[in-house]
């Protein structure tokens, strides 16, 4: 068994693992290959289909498995199966396609076998009597008159005394038996009724039989006769079908198909009878972590750990599915359908897969986020349900991960609005309908504007101005902040070369950085190539990353990056110091040139000597290792005052000025320049004397 992945429906390489290339007889660069290399492997007739189902997979998200044979280097034959999963984003589209190829030839070859023995047992009965059997006025099975071979199973039958009703007959088989039952007491003729058997060591045998009434001269009823084919071997192997059509290759689970159809019936069940029941799904926090650190064998060997311990926590009889990538799905039942009984559940859920794990490759740390939609409230078809308990897992994340959360009806509204809005928004990115505005920074010691944070503003063509804390939400939900970033920082470095050009005070220009603009790749070459573009210089440039960079990655990655950006000459600042995942081990480690304070801690330092004294202590612990300090959010002269009596390096807030257009900037930056020269002596004095 081998994995692949392709990234766009664009792409002309696919990456396979080291077992797939082995399989395909395969030298690759960083498993790597053309995508045509792989497809005339294939026999033409195999070639055709996987290619018709790979071009509907990326166009409508429809998961397929395709048997398709493989033709080696030295012409011999495989059998294999093709199975492809779609991974979407938050708008419902196709982001990646992935999947495993599994060598299916000895299994294949068995099903031939017994395909051909099927054939030939149809040979035989066309020319020889079957089993006959008989039974009396009772339907109690006469003893057949030969010894007969065959298991425990079988010989149940062949002794007869019993009525087959009377028989351990599978569970399945209970609805079926009952029909047969009717039809027997009724005196009707019957052909083909499969059933199957279970001796008292377990055996088991399946069989296919045809009967009708016997009758006397005089009218009275004898009992039965009829004719016993054993299709145990036939319905074995359509179980092992079934299983490769229902099941999910990596984790046994039942998958996306077999999902669909249970939670139909699951539905239909709970419209019938008024029961309650829910569906609850699981997407992994973290889990692309794991395979970009560890790689995708330990990706797998998660995936199994998962889906071992949802068994173990529900139970045999719970039915868990692996929908594709890091999805999994719970239907629950008889756990009741109260908020307390589903969420208590899910909650159990989320303690159960977060934590670290011990893998083959290293130690993973992953978590959950569940959500949840009551059967058949939220939803009277499958499509439905799993649409609102997507809408709750959506919202779940948006509140934070590692939550569960209940589908509202009030979701579906908000999230038709922010996707309307995320629309609109990447209308404005295409048309270039954003605007920058800049917010100055102010050197405390000399009262010069040193820079200025360039702010994404946009206006919405019937809305009016949209907050950047409604919209930039959205752009990172639906992938989109990697190009509002990239718009951002070109239009930043455009504009300081531009006030460069105009003889205006060389200042420095500082831009937002957002964790998914690392996650996508090579940012450095990015960064790179828009200083060449622009003629900005590098050393004039400051990132401002934040620290949720350092949860979803881990920090070799982190330093691989950052270290590559300090050897542009771009400045480094660590932003939204202290808003949640602070850790000094990073400031110490990391090339960071300068930290931003979150604007928590300078709001109300006026008013609040703890808040001074935890703030000292931060400008001193960044002054120790070689930072300069930012202070964000200042908005009153008094707290510019204790701001400078900290010996706080550049202030940043509305005391100063708020974000404004380019063309003001420079306009304002002089004025506040003429004022601190007015004050700055006045100030002095009162540092001096405190």
């Amino acid at each position: 068994m081998g994995y692949w992945e392709s990234q766009s429906a664009a792409a002309t390489d696919f990456w396979i693992s080291p077992e797939l290339a082995a399989f395909y007889e395969f030298e690759t660069v960083d498993g790597l290959i053309p995508i045509v290399t792989a497809s005339r492997r294939y026999v033409p007739e195999s070639r055709k289909i996987l290619e018709a189902h790979y071009a509907t997979c990326w166009a409508e998200g429809r998961p397929y498995a395709v048997q398709a044979r493989l033709r080696r280097s030295d012409g011999s034959l495989l059998d294999c199966v093709v199975h492809g999963e779609p991974e979407f984003d938050a708008l419902g589209q196709v982001r990646r396609v992935s999947g495993i190829v599994r060598d299916v030839t000895e299994e294949t070859s068995a099903l031939r076998r017994l395909a051909e023995s099927e054939q030939r047992l149809a040979d035989f009965v066309s020319t020889a009597s079957d089993w006959c059997w008989e039974s009396d006025a009772a339907h109690r099975m006469l003893p057949y008159p030969k010894s007969l071979p065959g298991n425990a199973a079988f010989q149940t039958v062949a002794a007869g005394g019993k009525a087959r009703w009377e028989l351990a007959y599978a569970p399945e088989d209970e609805e079926g038996m009952a029909r047969l039952r009717a039809d027997m007491e009724a005196h009707r003729p019957f052909r083909d009724f499969t059933y199957t058997l279970i001796g008292q060591d377990g055996s088991r045998i399946s069989i296919s039989t045809s009967g009708k009434p016997i009758f006397a001269d005089d009218g009275a009823f004898l009992g039965y006769r009829g004719t016993s084919s054993d299709i145990t071997q036939l319905k074995e192997a359509e179980r092992q079908l079934e299983q490769l059509a229902y099941s999910d290759p990596l984790t046994g689970l039942a998958n996306r198909a077999l999902f669909k159809r249970q939670l139909a019936a699951l539905i239909e069940v709970c419209t019938l009878e008024g029961r309650g029941a829910a569906v609850l799904l699981i997407d992994l926090d973290r889990f692309k972590e794991v395979n970009d650190s560890l790689g995708h064998a330990a990706g797998d060997e998660l995936l199994i750990r998962v889906a071992a311990a949802l068994r173990q926590e529900l139970g045999p009889r719970a039915f868990i599915a692996r929908l594709g990538g890091d999805e999994f799905a719970v239907l629950a039942e008889g756990c009741g359908t109260s908020d307390a009984a589903l969420t208590g559940l899910a909650d159990r859920l989320i303690g159960r897969l977060s934590g670290p794990v011990d893998l083959t490759e290293g130690e993973a740390f992953v978590g959950a986020t569940i959500g949840i939609a009551r059967l058949p409230e939220h939803g009277v078809t499958a499509e439905t349900a799993v649409r609102n308990a997507d809408l709750a897992l959506y919202m779940a994340k948006e509140a934070g991960r590692g939550r569960a959360q209940l589908f509202e009806p009030v979701y579906a509204q908000a999230v038709d609005q922010r996707l309307d809005l995320a629309r609109h928004l990447r209308h404005a990115v295409e048309a270039d309908a954003l605007q920058a505005h800049y917010q100055p920074q102010v050197d405390l010691r000399t009262g010069r504007v040193t820079g200025f944070e360039a702010l994404l503003r946009w206006t919405h063509p019937e809305r009016g101005p949209i907050s950047p804390a409604e919209f930039i939400p959205i752009a990172e939900s639906s992938g989109l902040i990697v190009d509002l970033g990239l718009w951002v920082l070109r239009e930043a470095c455009r504009q300081g070369r531009a006030w460069l050009d105009a003889g205006l005070p060389r200042r420095s220009v500082s831009v937002n950085v957002s964790p998914a603009q690392i996650w996508s790749g090579d940012f450095e070459t990015a960064v790179s190539a828009v200083l060449a573009e622009t003629g900005f210089p590098a050393e004039l440039l400051c990132l401002e990353l934040t620290e949720s960079l350092f949860v979803d990655h881990t920090e070799q990655r982190i330093s691989r990056t950052l270290t590559a950006l300090s050897g542009l000459g771009v400045r480094l600042a660590l932003d939204d110091f202290g808003s949640g995942y602070s850790s000094l081990g990073y400031l110490t480690r990391l090339p960071f040139h300068s930290l931003k304070v979150d604007r928590a801690f300078v709001d109300g330092i006026s008013t609040a000597p703890e808040k001074r004294k935890l703030l000292g202590g931060i400008i001193a612990l960044s002054h120790g290792l070689g930072m300069k300090v930012v202070a964000e959010g200042a908005e009153l002269p008094a707290e510019l005052d204790l701001l400078g009596g900290l010996d706080c390096d550049v202030v940043q807030g509305f005391v100063f000025s708020p974000p404004i257009a380019a063309d003001e900037a420079p306009l304002v930056a002089a004025s506040i320049e003429r004022e601190a020269c007015r004050i700055q002596p006045k100030r002095n004095r009162l540092q001096a004397s405190s």
